[in-house]
């Protein structure tokens, strides 16, 4: 028990760790013109391949007492990476890797500033 909270504590400071993308040789305004090249081609994909895949509608549960509530499925079986915005996310990201970006730590100092 005494090595579960330290090691809770690290995981949740190294959780709070500022990200920036970085490119050695970028331009000034390079990096927010891809990112926005990079989010609208994740959106328009996302939106072309979701329009297809309907989402689980939400269960209707009897609790003991009879009543009805809505559950929605989430649970080990469920997709986690089925929802739109997971995707676009992970397509975005695939696609600044694609360009040259890298996704690295940024110092505290530097973070403050920004």
């Amino acid at each position: 028990m005494r090595i579960v909270f330290p090691a809770l504590a690290a995981l949740l400071l190294a959780a709070c760790t500022p990200m920036q993308w970085v490119k050695q040789d970028a331009a000034a305004g390079q990096l927010q013109a891809d990112l926005n090249e990079c989010q609208q081609q994740a959106w328009q994909e996302t939106r072309a391949r979701m329009i297809f895949y309907h989402p689980m509608a939400p269960a209707l549960v009897h609790d003991p007492l009879g009543r009805r509530f809505l559950v929605y499925p989430y649970g080990p079986f469920a997709d986690p990476f089925g929802h739109q915005f997971m995707e676009e996310g992970r397509l975005t990201n695939f696609c600044m890797q694609n360009k040259g970006w890298a996704l690295q730590e940024v110092p505290r100092q530097e973070a403050a500033k920004q």
